[in-house]
């Protein structure tokens, strides 16, 4: 019987750790949030973060990688209002940890929209933010991160960093 139990638990660990939670109408977060998966925001639909939130990560490793798979993708729109003073909106992880690559990070792939990233600390991402759109940063605070603090990636040809 607690052989049974066991397994049971252990594969229901893994059917959560491999999902992803889709974001397909606008949402604000705000208060403590915790992370356990990839979460994805659709296209057309705002992520609005209030200030004072933190965003707790868990680390899971599906692919065995040794970067969490824990990840936000923005495909719609991103906007973080954390406050320049003491109210940022933070990403940590859930536990203290000194990986580096605890979590993936967040990728913002908008190419239509402008998305606002204003008071923010990220901690423990293997590449804290992922840029392929045009975006407005102001006072964004990365900590330890693994690969990059700030990755800009061009929308096509035509666009200019």
């Amino acid at each position: 019987m607690k052989k049974t139990n066991l397994i049971i638990i252990i594969m229901l660990t893994i059917i959560n750790c491999s999902a992803q939670q889709i974001i397909s109408t606008n949402t604000v977060w705000n208060g403590n949030i915790f992370l356990s998966q990839k979460v994805i925001v659709q296209p057309g639909v705002t992520l609005t973060i209030d200030s004072g939130t933190i965003i707790y990560t868990g680390y899971i490793d599906v692919n065995s990688d040794n970067i969490g798979d824990v990840e936000l993708v923005v495909n719609g729109k991103l906007v973080v209002n954390g406050n320049l003073g003491c109210n940022k909106v933070k990403f940590m992880p859930f536990l203290q940890t000194t990986n580096k690559k605890h979590w993936t990070g967040i990728t913002i792939r908008s190419n239509v929209t402008n998305d606002s990233i204003n008071g923010l600390e990220l901690y423990n991402a293997d590449t804290a933010l992922s840029i392929y759109s045009n975006t407005s940063i102001t006072s964004v605070n990365i900590q330890n991160f693994g690969s990059y603090g700030i990755c800009f990636k061009p929308i096509n040809s035509n666009t200019k960093l």
